[in-house]
């Protein structure tokens, strides 16, 4: 029989990747599983031919300071898919990598089935011609991405969201706490500066100063401290978090969702943070810095008024963003203080991320996703 191969480039494909592998052989124990990911693909039972962690960067200026390393990888990537001649090749989502594969699939005539759509609603609407000529099914988790399809006339299924089986609405942060064995008085704050070292160069130093600017701030007020908890990225090294300053001598070591889940508010980083805030119902302000180059042409690019999905799925401003020079410590130790002393605004906000949860489908996302991959297989038999 032949293979499936996956290929995840960052963190969040690695989780998802790891769910879908684990719903394919569930259903298919005799299935190989072969491809790009991280260390929860592996123990999927996923064969890796390359670790993601070599690919994970983020940005025009970013790639191209990586374009041998990047160029490399690829190489290998399509030379394991002529080997191979898989069964059915599933990229999932990082679309700057994966664009670069999709041809060389399509001279194979491989069966592609995407998972986890390209934000080609945000920006580069160009992409769906790429995603048309080369894709016999995009299985999308976002429910406005399947009409988007529709109207372009690209086979589709919508599954749902797969952390919705993964990540229940979070109780009170003092509830939380205790449930972990933390300290659960005074206010908590969580950091999760981001999955990509590009994301951590920039945008950690931001935080790390934000928070010292908080403390000296509630300080000279009389107030409590602030307990700070940060969220760790599995894709990180430790010895990389440990240079950025944000950690706390003998602080609990937590992941990004239980960090949130334990903190009156968040300082994150955009990404898949901010879906898993909103999943939690956890209230966040949203941060993120890149090359001047990249943000640069990004503005003229972008389509959407939002960087932070609970802002996308509500249409509003439901959680604050704070993008690139305005991303400043003194900004943002501002808003941090206002909003720890709101705790009705703070109510407010989780109201409205949890309604923005009930509009990304039912649990069962992934089971979908797998059924979807293997009728592609199906049908190419």
């Amino acid at each position: 029989m032949k293979p499936i191969f996956l290929l995840a480039g960052e963190a969040s494909g690695d989780l998802h990747g790891a769910l879908l592998a684990r719903a394919l052989l569930r259903r298919r124990p005799d299935l190989e599983l072969v491809g790009v990911g991280g260390e929860r693909m592996a123990e999927a039972g996923v064969r890796l031919i390359l670790r993601s962690e070599e690919l994970a960067v983020v940005g025009l200026w970013e790639v191209l300071g990586h374009a041998g390393r990047l160029w490399q990888a690829l190489r290998r990537v399509r030379s394991a898919l002529r080997e191979l001649r898989p069964g059915v090749f599933v990229p999932i989502d990082f679309p700057d990598f994966n664009f670069r594969v999709l041809p060389a699939a399509a001279r194979l005539h491989l069966p592609v089935a995407y998972y986890i759509s390209p934000q080609i609603w945000a920006w580069r609407r160009g992409r769906v011609t790429t995603l048309r000529r080369h894709v016999r099914r995009m299985i999308v988790i976002f429910p406005f991405e399947e009409a988007l399809y529709r109207e372009e006339h690209v086979p589709v299924t919508w599954v749902g969201h797969p952390l919705l089986d993964l990540i229940s609405p979070a109780a009170e942060p003092a509830e939380e706490r205790r449930r972990l064995g933390l300290e659960s008085g005074g206010p908590a704050v969580a950091i999760l500066p981001g999955s990509r070292r590009s994301e951590l160069r920039r945008i950690a130093p931001v935080l790390a100063a934000t928070r010292r600017q908080v403390d000296a701030e509630r300080a000279r007020q009389g107030l409590p401290p602030v307990r700070w908890l940060l969220g760790r990225a599995p894709s990180l090294p430790e010895e990389l978090l440990a240079a950025c300053d944000l950690e706390t001598p003998g602080g609990p070591r937590l992941s990004g969702v239980e960090a949130l889940r334990c903190a009156d508010l968040g300082l994150v980083a955009s990404g898949t943070v901010t879906l898993e805030a909103t999943l939690l119902g956890r209230p966040v302000i949203v941060v993120y810095r890149m090359h001047p180059l990249t943000y640069a042409l990004a503005r003229r690019l972008v389509r959407v008024d939002h960087i932070a999905m609970a802002n996308i799925l509500a249409g509003r401003r439901l959680v604050p963003e704070f993008v690139q020079d305005d991303a400043r410590p003194a900004v943002l130790a501002a808003e941090t203080g206002r909003l720890l002393a709101a705790p009705e605004e703070r109510e407010q906000m989780r109201q409205g991320l949890l309604a923005a949860r009930s509009r990304l489908g039912a649990p069962g996302a992934v089971d979908r996703a797998a059924e979807a991959v293997l009728s592609v297989l199906e049908a190419d038999r």
